[in-house]
Parts: structure tokens; sequence; C-alpha cells
């Protein structure tokens, strides 16, 4: 267990927190990633502040409608801070509350999010033993980390006002004890993750891809019945050899399924996707011949240290002995690469060779040059015959 602080100087963090954070719901955008890896302390006074709030825009600004409810459908967050509506991916304003108010219950106890206990009967969070907390401050803590969203503080407006009810409100801390650096980490990075379930020969399986997975077709995540080819290998007889793939969009930050095979599409969300590509939540539904997929979740990991921990190789596929039954044949062409047939001997043209065709012009001169030589010959011996002639018939 790490150091609690004290009740002054947590309700000193939540106004460094919720002062900005009110100012963002008022236009109706949702953080979605408020952590302690997301708060940093000023350099000139001391206060703690939240941070990356570029994060949100990077992430399509989540926008809300006026009944608090986000329309983004893609669960983004950090297991821990995130409530149960943010991981189905239908996020509100009282989500990032819940969130801030787990950072409260950590600098209390001293306890990690993870290791919060938690009523398997209603779902909320045992706490408040061995913490040194009033009851007021207790009570708000409660109200903002509700298992039903519809119990909390519905902004971060509603917590700033209701710690107004606290006895003294201290002024934020300047040389205060830091918060321990399992709070506040200098540096972090992420990854995305993308958790797919399904039932084989009466099994439950589950697999997950991250974004930088090393896989045989980089970059991508290929689902089929070929394990020469495929990731993800299935071995119903239905599936085609080289079915689909998965992939990671880091300009959308979101995950899609292309569709590989037109004579044996897959199914998304109950409908056919012969040709082109459609992004993956969680719920999402991806059938493949006869074997049903379920996208369990889609998450983002933090890494503390600001490296990407590579993740594990894929395990080796045992590959069968057997060829594997004919399925119907691809619409891929890169699937079917063979060699060009022959040529057919009458279609041939043959190229002559251009020293072959130099020489035979020089021997074609020649011939020609021979011939005019022999002419000329030819006429000085009948001139000198006519000559002769004429001599003869003067005498």
């Amino acid at each position: 267990m790490g150091k609690q602080l004290s009740e002054s100087y947590v309700i000193a963090l939540f106004q460094n927190i919720l002062e900005p954070l009110a100012f963002v719901h008022q236009s109706n955008v949702i953080h979605r990633d408020i952590k302690p890896a997301n708060l940093i302390r000023r350099k000139q006074d001391g206060k703690v502040v939240l941070i990356d709030f570029g994060a949100v825009k990077e992430i399509a600004a989540t926008q809300v409608t006026s009944s608090g409810q986000s329309k983004l459908t893609v669960g983004i967050g950090t297991h821990g801070y995130m409530p149960s509506e943010q991981s189905r991916g239908v996020p509100r304003l009282s989500s990032d509350v819940y969130a801030v108010g787990i950072i409260g219950i950590e600098a209390l106890t001293g306890l990690m999010a993870h290791e919060i206990q938690e009523d398997a009967q209603t779902g909320e969070l045992i706490w408040r033993n061995g913490a040194k907390v009033s009851p007021t401050l207790g009570d708000i803590i409660d109200k903002m980390v509700r298992y039903d969203f519809r119990q909390r503080y519905k902004s971060a407006a509603e917590v700033l006002e209701a710690l107004q009810t606290v006895n003294s409100i201290p002024t934020p801390p300047t040389n205060s004890p830091t918060i321990p650096p399992t709070l506040v980490p200098t540096a972090v990075s992420s990854t995305y993750e993308l958790v797919l379930e399904w039932v084989e020969a009466g099994q439950s399986k589950r697999v997950t891809f991250a974004e930088n997975q090393r896989t045989r077709n980089p970059g991508t995540f290929r689902l089929g019945r070929d394990p020469a080819t495929c990731d993800l290998v299935l071995s119903d007889t239905s599936v085609s050899r080289l079915q689909a793939e998965i992939f990671f969009d880091a300009q959308q930050q979101r995950f899609f399924l292309r569709s590989l095979n037109q004579n044996n599409p897959p199914v998304v969300n109950g409908g056919k996707l012969p040709i082109g590509e459609v992004f993956l939540t969680q719920g999402s539904t991806v059938r493949l011949g006869n074997v049903d997929l379920t996208v369990a979740s889609v998450t983002q990991r933090q890494h503390l240290g600001g490296t990407v921990p590579t993740p594990p190789p894929l395990p080796p596929v045992e590959v069968p002995s057997q060829p594997l039954p004919p399925t119907e044949p691809s619409a891929n062409n890169e699937e079917l690469q063979f060699a060009p047939p022959p040529v057919p001997t009458k279609f041939r043209q043959e190229v002559p060779d251009p020293a072959l065709v130099e020489a035979e012009a020089i021997s074609v001169n020649n011939r020609k040059l021979t011939s005019k030589e022999g002419c000329i010959l030819w006429l000085c011996v009948l001139l000198v015959l006519f000559i002769s002639l004429i001599a003869l018939s003067t005498k």
C-alpha cells in the first residue's frame, strides 16, 4: 500500500482537477482519460494540474447530446478509472467525475485503482476502512464513484459546488508532500488492444490483437483456416483459407475489419461484407463461415516510462499433416499467383539477332557491287569489238 495523503491535500487536488474540467464540460466535451498519469506538478507554484486535453481532440472530441450521453460508440479509457458505461462505449460527463473520485480514493487510502474492493451485490466501491476522511468528504466521493451514472454528480461543476459544503477548503498546497511516484509517473505511452471471443469445438476461446503486434502480415491480423497465412486459425471447414483481416487506423484510433473473400464474405453485425472494410467496436459480431466471433473489448492500455512493451510473438501453430479440404476459390487475386502459360509455337515471333542482320546487309551490298562491275566489263568488251569491226571495214 502506498502513502496516504491528508484530506486537505485531497480537497485541493480535487479543485485543481475539477476547475479546468468544469470549463471543458460546459462545451459538452468528455475528457475520457482522467488518471494520475495525466496529472503534473507545475514548477512555478507546485500546483497539481490536469493535462492531456489534446488527446480528447485527437481521439475525435467526444460530443454529447443534451441528455449527457455520448454519440461515440468506441470504448476508450483506462481500466480502473473507467466506469461501466464508458467500458460499454457510452461515456457521459459523469464518467469523468467517476475517474476523479477514483484518484481521490487512491490518495486517501494509498491503494491503486485495481486494489479497491467492490461490493459483489451492488457494485459499489468499499474504500473508507482505514481512510482518514470526514463524513462530508467521504459522502461526496461516494457519490462521485457510484456504479449507476444516474446517481453520480452530472458534471465537474456540481462536484465543485458540493465541495463548498466541506468545513474548510484550503488553498492549493505549494510545498506539500509530493504525490507518490506510483500516482504521477513522469512519462507514459499507450497502445490500443482488441479482444475477440468465440466458441470452437465446445470450448470458449479468446485472443488479443494489439496495434503494434508482430503478425505474419505486418500491420494486419488475418483470420481464416490456413495456418501458413493466418494469425487466427479456425478449424471449421466452413471458414475460408483466408477470409478477413483486422487492422488499426492510427489516425482514426479505431480497429477495422476488411473482407478478403467475396465468395465467402464475413458477416459483420448481421450484414455481409463482400468487399471493403468496417470499423469494430465493443460488442461487434463477426461471422466467418459457421463460426461466430464477438469483440469483447477495445481498450487503450497505458505503459509507464514512455515505452510500450513489445507484444509477445504469436504462439506456434501446428500445420496439419493432411491437406486442407478444398473451399470455394477466393476472388482475391493476390491469392492466385501462377506463372503465365507458354505461348503456342504458331503464335511465336522470333526476333532476329541485330548482329546477324547487319552482316547480311553488308553481304548483300557486296553482291550488288560485284554485279555492277561485271556489267561495265562487258560493255568495254563490246565497245572494243565494235571499234575493231569498223577498222576492218575501212580497209
